[in-house]
């Protein structure tokens, strides 16, 4: 959804435990990072993406953009791009025969329907023509609940944002990870958070098919919590520094207790690991069976990661040899990489902050170019 034009509104990634914001300027041809800024959202505000306590949120919001103390840079104005989370949207591409574009304000919402497990009445539907053809047409479409849309709105609105845009999560994404320039093959995208990991096929240029699961970053805690007897923050630190990994650090002297915290750590995590592989290789199978696309010898060649639980180390080499392992898959040559978010912003010179830290912002990036694509 499209509401006005400001030349560099901010990115505004809200979840369950975070609110990240970017801001992006025009520097000669390119772009700049301007502003950024994560700060932790308090527990209870919201909960697998719903609105738990309005008036805190709001006063929450209003707390994050006055506190200049936890800004990198200096933020121009309150206009913001928003996202909606995975969870909250149904997104795929449709085929429909070639109709003219009166027609297919008709035709979209009543093909949808047969998508969307919610009454068409209750939906925002939002479409795009991403591909034409003598066969027809591919429409990708979007469809939210308005309720959800209508209460977050009223929250920015309230906290004094100026929403300029509004769109699913998984377009912010794609934006920020690829280039329609390059042709890139049919790759997976997992944006793993710490509540969840959503999925998104993107084929022939555009978003095919998206899902999530409540899988991710926090699970992976809770594993390692169990395993070793730890509270939280003392199993988050220790994800952190080890990750999925048989190995110490380089350059660390291994201790006996060290390398059992190592091996503790593998054995806690490969259970959840292995059940996220799954759920990839399944969401992969789904796509390629169904010919989603409807594009003949559609296949995912590639899978990126991206995501704050995507720092992870070590973790795409795990996903690469689960892959290799795999009778199924592993003649196929799929590789696994970390995305870059910086690929379509820095053009020259070293970026503001490491590749493997921009996966936290990932969404932000992408949400705060969304004005630089459409000009």
């Amino acid at each position: 959804m499209f509401f006005s034009k400001i030349d560099n509104p901010i990115g505004l990634d809200l979840s369950d435990l975070s609110v990240k914001l970017v801001q992006l300027n025009r520097k000669g041809p390119g772009l700049e990072l301007s502003a950024y800024a994560d700060v932790s959202l308090p527990g209870g505000l919201l909960e697998h993406d719903l609105i738990q306590n309005r008036e805190a949120l709001v006063d929450y919001l209003k707390r994050v953009f006055s506190n200049k103390d936890s800004h990198k840079g200096k933020f121009a104005g309150r206009s913001i791009v928003a996202s909606i989370p995975e969870s909250k949207a149904f997104v795929r591409v449709i085929n429909l025969p070639s109709l003219m574009p009166e027609e297919l304000v008709t035709a979209v919402p009543i093909e949808a329907e047969q998508y969307i497990p919610l009454p068409i009445g209750e939906m925002q539907v939002d479409w795009q023509v991403v591909a034409r053809s003598d066969a027809g047409l591919q429409v990708f479409i979007t469809a939210t609940p308005k309720s959800y849309i209508e209460e977050l709105l009223s929250v920015f609105s309230d906290a004094g944002l100026v929403v300029q845009s509004i769109e699913a999560e998984s377009a912010a994404i794609v934006r920020a990870l690829l280039k329609k320039s390059d042709n890139p093959p049919g790759t997976l995208i997992l944006d793993m958070n710490a509540s969840r990991t959503s999925f998104i096929l993107y084929v022939a240029n555009s978003i095919q098919f998206t899902s999530s699961i409540p899988m991710a970053g926090n699970a992976l805690t809770d594993a390692i919590a169990q395993r070793l007897k730890l509270n939280k923050t003392e199993a988050e630190k220790i994800k952190r520094h080890y990750g999925i990994s048989s190995y110490s650090l380089p350059g660390e002297k291994v201790s006996p207790e060290t390398a059992t915290t190592i091996s503790e750590v593998v054995i806690a995590l490969e259970p959840v690991l292995n059940n996220l592989y799954d759920e990839m290789k399944n969401t992969i199978k789904f796509y390629e069976e169904h010919n989603l696309s409807g594009t003949s010898g559609a296949v995912i060649q590639e899978i990126i990661i991206c995501g704050g639980t995507s720092k992870l180390p070590n973790l795409s080499e795990y996903l690469q040899g689960k892959i290799q392992a795999d009778n199924e898959f592993s003649r196929r040559g799929i590789k696994v990489s970390l995305g870059d978010a910086w690929r379509n912003i820095i053009e020259n010179g070293p970026p503001p902050f490491s590749q493997r830290e921009a996966l936290s912002y990932t969404t932000a990036l992408g949400l705060a170019l969304r004005n630089y694509e459409i000009s």
